[in-house]
């Protein structure tokens, strides 16, 4: 069991070094586990003044029918900035909380009246809004997650409030609402304003987890964390990339840091070791608890899945070790960092969206752009956890499949062996010798599944010829 340490800051420090223990404590307390975590702290919003204040004076300053549209990937931080523009609308005495209606793109349908809108959403009778009309809404999770459809529908019902019932409208979602397909559903009278938010740099993020580490230690705001100290400076340009377009958000950064502190509960560490996150560190959380759980993941089971892991890791490898920049991933440049043999040119697409599915890449185009199926668009980069996995913890090049028929083959060959040895010594008969050979390739139970009719003659002729075959059997 671990004594709690005092906190120590050392003379000329630049701040208090956080032990392994207090790590471990401030995860348990995370703001981000409550309603009132982050966005009831205006502190935790760091970096993002630009954004903040040009949302404000578009809020506040607009001509009716005005559209602001916040197009960022999922956990960059637009819901965080769209509660602190609230609060601050609010606290200024500028508009009521009951000015403001934040809703979510599923809420919304065409032709909905604002009285549907808040006796649906809100759970309010219209009667009990007369007196206060919406002077912005805010419409959030326009993204992939949803149908293109329902994203249609969204925008269409979005446009019937736009000059009329509202003066401002502020959308919300990832890069879809970077597609002209749906903007012009909105029928605005105005060109929609873009707000971006700047990408998560080291010294951005660095901020924004020592706020909320003073937070969950109960510091005091001005206390100062080593927050240097805590990350090796070479590791955490691993874990925040400099990719363009940027793909590191605090949501994945933070789930990444949380899972490697699951080394800090080890019963043989010691309570007043102090906390760093290293390579050093991820690779014995890797060794620990990654490879294992890597191992479950569904796309595992895939050998071309995994072959295309297999290369992509090579490729990231290849990138780090020569400091050149991650190259977005299209089917051209896939064919040629993955040049597998076995896949057609129609399977490589395929096999990009799946790696997206599986958050192994993220999609970094315009979702529904060119078919409304298209959920995962090209072009892709490796996620954060791929990146780390390819220069931590790359993935052999045989899939475990493989490595299982392989040991099968070797197992069969060498029952094969033993066979011949025994029929060369008169201990089995032809007939004997025949069936037992049989059984050893497996083509009793094949030739059970012809007899039964569970696969045709033309099957059955073709797996027998090729198990013979990876034998050197003549038939």
């Amino acid at each position: 069991m671990h004594e709690k340490p005092q906190r120590r800051e050392k003379p000329g420090s630049k701040g208090i070094r956080l032990t392994e223990f207090q790590l471990m404590e401030a995860f348990d307390n995370w703001p981000d586990k409550n309603p009132s975590g982050t966005f009831g702290r205006p502190e935790f919003f760091v970096g993002q003044e630009k954004a903040r204040q040009q949302l404000l004076d578009i809020v506040t300053n607009s001509p009716s029918g005005t559209v602001a549209i916040i197009s960022e990937p999922l956990g960059a931080g637009k819901s965080t900035l769209i509660h602190i523009v609230i609060d601050d609308l609010v606290e200024s005495g500028a508009f009521s909380h009951e000015e403001c209606i934040r809703l979510s793109a599923r809420s919304l349908k065409e032709g909905m009246s604002y009285g549907d809108l808040i006796s649906t959403e809100m759970g309010k009778k219209p009667e009990d809004w007369q007196t206060t009309k919406p002077k912005v809404i805010f419409l959030e999770e326009l993204d992939r997650k949803e149908t293109f459809a329902m994203l249609q529908g969204a925008m269409k019902g979005a446009s019937g409030f736009i000059g009329k019932a509202t003066p401002v409208l502020v959308l919300s979602g990832d890069h879809s609402l970077r597609n002209p397909a749906l903007i012009k559903d909105l029928n605005a009278p105005f060109e929609p304003i873009r707000v971006a938010l700047d990408p998560l740099t080291p010294n951005l993020f660095k901020k924004a987890f020592e706020a909320r580490l003073r937070y969950a230690l109960k510091m005091d705001p001005e206390t100062k964390i080593d927050i240097n100290y805590l990350f090796d400076d070479k590791f955490l340009r691993f874990l925040i990339p400099d990719t363009e377009p940027p793909i590191a958000t605090f949501r994945d950064v933070f789930a990444i840091l949380q899972e490697m502190s699951q080394i800090f509960t080890d019963s043989s560490r010691k309570s007043n070791t102090l906390a760093q996150f290293s390579s050093s560190l991820y690779r014995e959380y890797t060794g620990k608890f990654r490879s294992t759980k890597r191992l479950a993941e569904p796309w595992t089971n895939d050998p071309k899945i995994w072959h295309a892991v297999s290369w992509l890791h090579k490729g990231i490898i290849r990138a780090f070790s020569h400091r050149t920049p991650l190259q977005p991933i299209d089917v051209e440049y896939f064919k040629k960092l993955y040049p597998g043999e076995d896949i057609s040119d129609k399977e490589y697409p395929q096999i990009l969206r799946s790696l997206a599915a599986h958050a192994i890449l993220v999609p970094v185009g315009i979702p529904y752009l060119k078919h409304e199926e298209e959920r995962y668009p090209s072009p892709y980069l490796p996620s954060q956890r791929t990146i780390l996995e390819a220069l931590f913890n790359p993935l052999q090049s045989i899939s475990p499949q493989e490595d299982k028929k392989e040991q099968d083959i070797f197992e069969i060959r060498e029952n094969l062996e033993r066979l011949n040895e025994l029929y060369g010594e008169g201990v089995l008969g032809q007939t004997e010798f025949e069936q037992a050979r049989l059984k050893a390739l497996g083509l009793d139970k094949l030739l059970d599944d012809y007899m039964e009719g569970k696969i045709d003659k033309e099957k059955f002729l073709a797996i027998r010829k090729k198990i013979l075959s990876i034998f050197e059997i003549n038939s």
